[in-house]
Protein backbone atom coordinates (compact mmCIF):
# COMPACT_ATOMS: atom_id res chain seq x y z
CA UNK A 1 0.00 0.00 0.00
CA UNK A 2 1.31 3.12 -0.78
CA UNK A 3 1.91 6.05 1.56
CA UNK A 4 -0.94 7.87 -0.11
CA UNK A 5 -3.50 5.04 0.21
CA UNK A 6 -2.54 4.78 3.94
CA UNK A 7 -3.49 8.14 5.09
CA UNK A 8 -6.23 8.05 3.21
CA UNK A 9 -7.53 4.55 4.61
CA UNK A 10 -6.63 5.37 8.34
CA UNK A 11 -8.51 9.54 7.16
CA UNK A 12 -11.45 7.06 6.32
CA UNK A 13 -11.49 4.92 9.74
CA UNK A 14 -11.25 8.01 11.24
CA UNK A 15 -14.05 9.28 10.07
CA UNK A 16 -16.49 6.47 10.44
CA UNK A 17 -15.18 6.19 14.17
CA UNK A 18 -15.90 10.03 14.78
CA UNK A 19 -19.49 8.88 12.83
CA UNK A 20 -20.61 6.27 15.23
CA UNK A 21 -19.41 8.40 18.56
CA UNK A 22 -22.02 10.98 17.56
CA UNK A 23 -24.63 8.98 15.96
CA UNK A 24 -27.99 9.88 17.36
CA UNK A 25 -29.45 7.34 20.55
CA UNK A 26 -32.49 5.46 19.67
CA UNK A 27 -35.00 4.96 22.43
CA UNK A 28 -37.88 2.17 22.14
CA UNK A 29 -41.38 3.43 22.65
CA UNK A 30 -41.61 1.05 25.86
CA UNK A 31 -38.66 2.83 27.66
CA UNK A 32 -39.72 4.95 30.44
CA UNK A 33 -38.60 8.54 29.82
CA UNK A 34 -36.68 10.58 32.36
CA UNK A 35 -37.98 12.67 34.75
CA UNK A 36 -41.85 11.47 33.51
CA UNK A 37 -44.87 10.83 36.17
CA UNK A 38 -44.95 7.25 35.95
CA UNK A 39 -49.36 6.70 35.80
CA UNK A 40 -51.17 3.62 36.29
CA UNK A 41 -51.08 3.04 32.32
CA UNK A 42 -47.54 3.81 31.86
CA UNK A 43 -46.38 0.21 32.15
CA UNK A 44 -49.37 -0.92 30.61
CA UNK A 45 -49.95 1.18 27.33
CA UNK A 46 -47.67 -0.03 25.14
CA UNK A 47 -48.71 -4.02 25.62
CA UNK A 48 -51.20 -3.12 22.75
CA UNK A 49 -48.08 -3.01 20.24
CA UNK A 50 -47.34 -6.78 20.91
CA UNK A 51 -50.50 -8.75 19.25
CA UNK A 52 -51.25 -6.09 16.95
CA UNK A 53 -53.72 -5.26 15.88
CA UNK A 54 -56.50 -4.81 18.12
CA UNK A 55 -58.99 -7.40 18.57
CA UNK A 56 -62.48 -5.34 19.80
CA UNK A 57 -61.01 -1.41 17.26
CA UNK A 58 -63.18 -1.36 14.04
CA UNK A 59 -60.77 -1.63 11.07
CA UNK A 60 -61.89 1.06 10.10
CA UNK A 61 -64.49 3.69 10.60
CA UNK A 62 -67.16 2.65 8.58
CA UNK A 63 -70.53 4.82 9.34
CA UNK A 64 -70.58 8.42 8.17
CA UNK A 65 -68.33 9.28 11.27
CA UNK A 66 -64.95 9.52 9.89
CA UNK A 67 -63.74 9.25 13.46
CA UNK A 68 -64.09 6.04 15.53
CA UNK A 69 -64.06 6.84 19.80
CA UNK A 70 -64.97 4.87 22.31
CA UNK A 71 -64.47 6.35 26.37
CA UNK A 72 -62.17 4.01 28.81
CA UNK A 73 -63.21 4.24 32.34
CA UNK A 74 -61.48 3.11 35.36
CA UNK A 75 -63.12 1.73 37.63
CA UNK A 76 -63.61 3.90 40.91
CA UNK A 77 -61.82 6.63 39.65
CA UNK A 78 -63.57 9.09 36.91
CA UNK A 79 -61.02 11.95 36.87
CA UNK A 80 -58.80 9.36 34.94
CA UNK A 81 -60.06 10.25 31.28
CA UNK A 82 -59.43 7.58 28.74
CA UNK A 83 -60.08 7.31 24.88
CA UNK A 84 -59.41 5.21 21.84
CA UNK A 85 -59.71 6.11 18.59
CA UNK A 86 -59.45 5.23 14.74
CA UNK A 87 -59.38 7.17 11.79
CA UNK A 88 -58.40 7.01 7.91
CA UNK A 89 -56.66 9.73 6.66
CA UNK A 90 -56.37 9.66 2.76
CA UNK A 91 -52.59 10.77 2.58
CA UNK A 92 -49.49 8.93 2.63
CA UNK A 93 -47.90 7.73 6.17
CA UNK A 94 -44.59 10.12 5.56
CA UNK A 95 -47.11 12.98 5.05
CA UNK A 96 -48.82 12.75 8.27
CA UNK A 97 -45.84 11.71 10.23
CA UNK A 98 -44.37 15.19 8.79
CA UNK A 99 -46.99 16.94 9.74
CA UNK A 100 -47.47 15.24 13.05
CA UNK A 101 -43.47 16.52 13.98
CA UNK A 102 -44.53 20.09 12.77
CA UNK A 103 -44.92 22.12 15.28
CA UNK A 104 -44.79 25.58 13.89
CA UNK A 105 -48.20 24.75 12.61
CA UNK A 106 -50.26 22.87 15.88
CA UNK A 107 -52.20 26.28 15.98
CA UNK A 108 -53.94 25.82 12.61
CA UNK A 109 -55.80 22.94 14.14
CA UNK A 110 -55.73 23.21 17.72
CA UNK A 111 -57.78 26.35 18.11
CA UNK A 112 -57.60 26.28 22.00
CA UNK A 113 -53.77 25.75 21.81
CA UNK A 114 -51.90 28.76 22.74
CA UNK A 115 -48.61 28.08 22.53
CA UNK A 116 -46.08 24.91 21.99
CA UNK A 117 -42.20 24.73 21.67
CA UNK A 118 -39.47 22.26 21.80
CA UNK A 119 -37.17 22.23 24.66
CA UNK A 120 -34.67 19.56 23.84
CA UNK A 121 -34.24 17.26 21.00
CA UNK A 122 -31.84 14.15 21.56
CA UNK A 123 -32.36 10.97 19.00
CA UNK A 124 -35.82 10.04 18.35
CA UNK A 125 -36.60 11.79 21.51
CA UNK A 126 -37.75 15.51 22.28
CA UNK A 127 -39.35 17.32 25.40
CA UNK A 128 -41.87 19.48 24.01
CA UNK A 129 -43.77 22.50 26.20
CA UNK A 130 -47.54 23.50 25.61
CA UNK A 131 -50.33 25.78 27.06
CA UNK A 132 -53.47 24.92 26.27
CA UNK A 133 -57.41 27.05 27.31
CA UNK A 134 -59.07 25.66 29.49
CA UNK A 135 -61.98 23.51 29.21
CA UNK A 136 -63.79 25.28 32.04
CA UNK A 137 -64.45 28.85 32.75
CA UNK A 138 -62.55 30.22 35.43
CA UNK A 139 -59.87 27.83 35.45
CA UNK A 140 -56.21 29.09 34.29
CA UNK A 141 -54.74 27.41 30.90
CA UNK A 142 -53.90 24.30 31.21
CA UNK A 143 -49.81 23.71 31.11
CA UNK A 144 -48.04 20.56 30.85
CA UNK A 145 -44.57 19.12 29.17
CA UNK A 146 -44.36 16.05 27.46
CA UNK A 147 -41.55 13.60 26.40
CA UNK A 148 -42.19 12.34 23.12
CA UNK A 149 -40.68 9.31 21.89
CA UNK A 150 -40.98 8.59 17.91
CA UNK A 151 -40.20 5.22 16.07
CA UNK A 152 -39.98 4.77 12.54
CA UNK A 153 -37.88 1.93 12.41
CA UNK A 154 -40.96 0.43 10.39
CA UNK A 155 -41.23 1.42 6.99
CA UNK A 156 -44.67 0.81 6.70
CA UNK A 157 -45.52 1.73 10.42
CA UNK A 158 -44.70 4.74 12.91
CA UNK A 159 -45.43 4.68 16.52
CA UNK A 160 -45.44 8.11 19.14
CA UNK A 161 -45.72 8.10 22.16
CA UNK A 162 -46.24 11.01 24.75
CA UNK A 163 -45.35 10.50 28.56
CA UNK A 164 -45.45 13.65 31.12
CA UNK A 165 -42.96 15.49 32.68
CA UNK A 166 -45.28 18.22 34.51
CA UNK A 167 -48.20 19.81 34.85
CA UNK A 168 -50.90 22.44 36.67
CA UNK A 169 -53.73 20.37 35.84
CA UNK A 170 -52.89 17.01 34.75
CA UNK A 171 -51.26 14.30 37.30
CA UNK A 172 -50.74 12.17 34.87
CA UNK A 173 -51.04 11.94 31.19
CA UNK A 174 -49.95 8.58 28.43
CA UNK A 175 -50.62 8.42 24.94
CA UNK A 176 -49.61 6.13 22.25
CA UNK A 177 -50.50 6.69 18.44
CA UNK A 178 -49.85 3.76 15.47
CA UNK A 179 -49.87 5.21 12.37
CA UNK A 180 -49.92 2.76 9.34
CA UNK A 181 -49.44 2.93 5.46
CA UNK A 182 -52.82 2.00 4.08
CA UNK A 183 -51.36 1.75 0.35
CA UNK A 184 -52.22 5.92 -0.56
CA UNK A 185 -53.70 6.14 3.09
CA UNK A 186 -52.80 6.24 6.78
CA UNK A 187 -54.94 4.33 9.49
CA UNK A 188 -54.74 6.41 12.69
CA UNK A 189 -55.19 4.68 16.31
CA UNK A 190 -54.44 6.41 19.97
CA UNK A 191 -54.83 5.23 23.35
CA UNK A 192 -55.07 8.15 25.55
CA UNK A 193 -55.51 8.26 28.83
CA UNK A 194 -54.37 11.59 31.11
CA UNK A 195 -55.45 12.26 35.36
CA UNK A 196 -57.15 15.37 35.80
CA UNK A 197 -56.64 17.64 39.23
CA UNK A 198 -60.52 17.60 40.13
CA UNK A 199 -59.67 19.54 43.29
CA UNK A 200 -59.10 22.38 40.71
CA UNK A 201 -61.48 21.73 37.43
CA UNK A 202 -64.65 19.82 39.80
CA UNK A 203 -65.08 23.05 41.50
CA UNK A 204 -66.39 24.38 38.28
CA UNK A 205 -67.71 21.26 36.88
CA UNK A 206 -69.07 18.29 36.53
CA UNK A 207 -66.71 15.37 35.88
CA UNK A 208 -69.31 14.90 32.99
CA UNK A 209 -68.93 17.95 31.79
CA UNK A 210 -65.23 17.36 31.96
CA UNK A 211 -65.03 14.25 29.51
CA UNK A 212 -67.52 15.67 27.47
CA UNK A 213 -65.77 18.84 27.27
CA UNK A 214 -62.45 16.59 26.72
CA UNK A 215 -63.42 14.45 23.98
CA UNK A 216 -64.60 17.50 22.14
CA UNK A 217 -61.39 19.02 22.04
CA UNK A 218 -60.13 15.72 20.74
CA UNK A 219 -62.15 14.87 18.45
CA UNK A 220 -61.80 18.53 16.92
CA UNK A 221 -57.96 17.49 17.03
CA UNK A 222 -58.38 14.50 15.21
CA UNK A 223 -60.91 16.09 12.59
CA UNK A 224 -58.34 18.63 11.92
CA UNK A 225 -55.50 16.93 11.22
CA UNK A 226 -57.25 14.78 8.30
CA UNK A 227 -58.59 17.80 7.18
CA UNK A 228 -55.42 19.77 6.97
CA UNK A 229 -53.49 16.70 5.32
CA UNK A 230 -56.38 15.79 2.68
CA UNK A 231 -56.87 19.68 1.98
CA UNK A 232 -53.50 21.12 1.91
CA UNK A 233 -55.04 24.59 0.39
CA UNK A 234 -57.28 24.92 3.12
CA UNK A 235 -56.91 28.14 6.04
CA UNK A 236 -57.27 27.42 9.32
CA UNK A 237 -60.55 28.71 9.65
CA UNK A 238 -61.45 26.06 6.80
CA UNK A 239 -59.93 23.61 8.99
CA UNK A 240 -61.77 24.45 12.06
CA UNK A 241 -65.05 24.84 10.54
CA UNK A 242 -65.33 21.54 9.24
CA UNK A 243 -64.02 20.36 12.34
CA UNK A 244 -66.84 21.79 14.29
CA UNK A 245 -69.83 20.65 11.24
CA UNK A 246 -68.13 16.88 12.05
CA UNK A 247 -68.44 17.41 15.70
CA UNK A 248 -72.10 19.11 15.30
CA UNK A 249 -73.12 15.75 13.29
CA UNK A 250 -71.36 13.46 15.36
CA UNK A 251 -71.70 14.71 19.10
CA UNK A 252 -69.66 12.99 21.48
CA UNK A 253 -72.57 12.39 23.91
CA UNK A 254 -73.31 9.20 22.41
CA UNK A 255 -70.24 7.53 22.90
CA UNK A 256 -69.63 4.17 23.92
CA UNK A 257 -67.65 3.45 26.70
CA UNK A 258 -65.75 0.47 27.84
CA UNK A 259 -63.89 -0.64 31.30
CA UNK A 260 -60.46 -0.29 31.50
CA UNK A 261 -60.21 -4.39 31.65
CA UNK A 262 -57.90 -4.68 28.97
CA UNK A 263 -55.17 -2.52 30.40
CA UNK A 264 -54.94 -4.59 33.52
CA UNK A 265 -54.88 -8.51 32.17
CA UNK A 266 -51.93 -10.00 32.18
CA UNK A 267 -53.25 -11.08 28.69
CA UNK A 268 -52.23 -9.11 25.96
CA UNK A 269 -54.33 -5.97 25.07
CA UNK A 270 -55.31 -6.90 22.19
CA UNK A 271 -56.26 -9.69 22.89
CA UNK A 272 -59.07 -8.80 24.71
CA UNK A 273 -62.24 -7.08 24.67
CA UNK A 274 -63.49 -5.24 28.03
CA UNK A 275 -66.88 -4.78 29.08
CA UNK A 276 -69.29 -2.18 27.85
CA UNK A 277 -69.30 0.02 30.77
CA UNK A 278 -72.13 3.03 31.26
CA UNK A 279 -71.11 7.02 30.92
CA UNK A 280 -69.68 9.23 33.88
CA UNK A 281 -72.63 10.81 35.66
CA UNK A 282 -72.81 14.28 36.89
CA UNK A 283 -71.32 14.92 40.39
Amino acid sequence: MTLKALVGAMLLVGALSVSAAVADPFYSIESKAPQTIESFYSPRICNVLKSWPPADIPAAPESGNPLWMRGVRKAGDDSYVGVEKRMLIHAPLAKVTALMKDFDHYKDRITDLKKVEVLSHDGNRLVTKWETKSPVFFVPNTKYELVWTIDESQASRAVFRFQLRQSNHLKASDTLIVLEAKGDATLLTTFDFFQLDLGVVGAFATVKKVWTKSFEGLYHGDIALKAQLEHPDWSARQIDKEAERLLDQNPVDHLEYTSNEAFTAETPVAKVSAAAVPAPKSM
